[in-house]
């Protein structure tokens, strides 16, 4: 998947750019023009546990999830173009470093060729280029969900072992006693070539099944299809408005929560609105993104919308709107009278006003795999 901003950034001297608190700051106006084009960022996030290397234009929008680290890390960026953008989020239990290169990168207001960074727990970064300097943007961590560890509550190993899933070993490979073959099509069992060296024709149906993928920008419904016995759901709440010098925050984001459904089941699908900006010190709140089981009266999830963020925190972000995993938040006005930036894509916050209002924040998404 692809996503990638327009050139306008690539095109602007050095005198548009200023210094707001540390960091490089753009007018409201081209932030707005430049992110304006941003798709639709709906993508499954890919697993990373080992070196890496990016390519621009194909692997641009995608999400990476680190998790499964056994050594430190080197991920490649790919030479810089305008519009490249990657998120990065660190689920790994243990803590290695993973090391970003190639280009230079723009981090807590200081340059440098390469970039260096802890992605065990719960870290969340956003890679942005904007064709000379790699912008690299902190997303809010604290309530990343993923199933990284676990698998609907199963842990991995590298041996056999009852209710664990399998990983490979330190040689790379899966140990053979995790196997159970046959040549011929079998219940529960991995079809392998027969003595001709080719899968038996009907065992090929067992290779066909890839995941679905369902997404709700607006509110709606959705009927369990048959067969299907669990869902992931990945998605966000609405972002809340930007106020008078206060940035609206990002709404509460989940990756690939799974959950147990029965097919002809009734989801009722509810989207957080964005939240407006407003003349007042805080913009309007963000709605929740709520998933619902009319069938059972069950409410699945609730992914609240965001709230204001902090003078403290939105300072070292130069009264940014907070980013989400699936949205950036809109450009704060600076030091002149000027509203705010309105956030582009999904859950992020709007930008701060200066005198006037702050930018509207970005309404939630929900995505349904299965």
């Amino acid at each position: 998947m692809s996503i990638k901003y327009p050139n306008i950034l690539a095109s602007l001297p050095s005198t548009a750019f200023s210094n707001v608190s540390g960091q490089t700051a753009l007018p409201v106006s081209i932030l707005d023009q430049n992110n304006a084009a941003l798709a639709n960022p709906v993508n499954p996030p890919v697993s990373v546990n080992s070196n890496l290397t990016l390519n621009g234009v194909s692997d641009s929008g995608n999400i990476y999830e680190i998790a499964g680290l056994t050594a430190n890390i080197t991920i490649t960026l790919p030479t810089a173009a305008s519009g490249y953008n990657y998120t990065f989020i660190g689920t790994n239990a243990t803590s290695y470093t993973v090391t970003f290169s190639n280009g230079t990168l723009l981090f807590n207001g200081t340059s440098q060729s390469s970039l260096t960074l802890d992605l065990s727990g719960k870290n969340a970064y956003k890679f942005i280029c904007d064709g000379i300097y790699w912008y690299v943007n902190v997303m809010p961590s604290s309530v990343i969900s993923t199933n990284a560890a676990t698998l609907n509550g199963y842990s991995a190993s590298p041996t056999p072992t009852a209710n664990t899933i399998p990983v490979a070993g330190s040689n790379g490979q899966i140990a053979t006693g995790w196997l159970n073959a046959s040549t011929t099509p079998t219940a529960n069992q991995i079809p392998v070539a027969n003595a001709s060296g080719v899968l038996n024709v009907s065992a090929l149906t067992l290779l066909t099944n890839t995941r679905q993928t369902v997404v709700f920008t607006s509110n709606g419904s959705w009927t369990v299809p048959n067969g299907v016995t669990t869902i992931y759901v990945s998605g966000c709440g609405g972002g809340t408005g930007g106020g008078e010098n206060i940035p609206g925050g990002a709404g509460t984001p989940a990756i690939l929560q799974s959950f147990s459904v029965t097919a002809g089941n009734s989801l009722s699908i509810t989207i957080g609105a964005g939240g407006a900006g407003s003349t007042a010190t805080i913009g309007s709140n963000g709605g929740n993104t709520i998933l619902t089981n009319t069938t059972t009266s069950t409410t699945l999830l609730t992914l609240t919308g965001g709230g204001a963020v902090l003078k403290s925190i939105a300072v070292s972000m130069s009264l940014f709107g907070q980013n989400s995993l699936f949205g950036l938040g809109g450009q704060g006005a600076g030091s002149s009278s000027n509203t705010g930036g309105n956030a582009v894509g999904y859950g992020a916050g709007g930008g701060e006003g200066y005198g006037q209002s702050g930018g509207n924040g970005a309404p939630g998404i929900l995505i349904i795999q299965y």
